[in-house]
């Protein structure tokens, strides 16, 4: 009999510490998706965004905030804002608006409910990502509202980016060595 199994430990996190030098790996099953990133050229984003899990009618208000915050702030309109999902309280969501990249981090800071590892991410990456794939076991993604803005602008191009995505976010973590906070 296998000491772990990936069927009951679906995912381990794995950290090595040894004074002040950490390494850190984790073991999950992962699949590959595709999606588009929010940069259209060195300096110019349009607004991408990932909710964690809520209501769509929660998700409309803050985006309905968000854009009123934004249209006073930066005393111009957004166009509109697309909000798709593939599950229940799942949702994600776009606008062509152009915006610097830092104003992509304002936004997406101050949007109620967004995803923080999401945010992460794209710090980390300076640009956001949203997928376009299907994920496994799930329907495809489809338009279940939009915030009615100005006119969009598509951008001529986009940049798609394909990458691995764990099959669980649910995790056991393990410590090994110096164990003192």
């Amino acid at each position: 009999m296998p000491l772990i199994s990936i069927r009951n430990f679906p995912r381990i996190n794995i950290r090595l510490k040894a004074k002040n030098i950490t390494m850190f790996f984790m073991i999950s099953k992962t699949y590959t998706v595709e999606g588009y990133t929010s940069r259209i050229d060195d300096n110019t984003h349009i607004f991408m965004i990932d909710f964690k899990e809520m209501p769509l009618e929660e998700v409309k208000k803050s985006l309905e905030e968000t854009k009123q915050y934004f249209e006073q702030k930066y005393k111009r309109k957004m166009s509109n804002i697309y909000i798709v999902s593939d599950k229940l309280n799942s949702y994600r969501a776009w606008s062509f608006t152009y915006i610097t990249f830092e104003q992509l981090i304002e936004l997406i800071s101050v949007t109620k409910g967004y995803d923080v590892n999401y945010l992460r991410y794209t710090v980390a990456e300076r640009q956001a990502t949203l997928r376009i794939s299907k994920k496994p076991n799930r329907d495809m993604q489809k338009i279940v509202a939009v915030i009615k803005g100005e006119k969009d602008v598509i951008p001529r191009s986009m940049i798609k980016k394909y990458y691995d995505i764990g099959n669980t976010k649910k995790a056991i973590s393990i410590l090994i060595g110096d164990v003192r906070q």
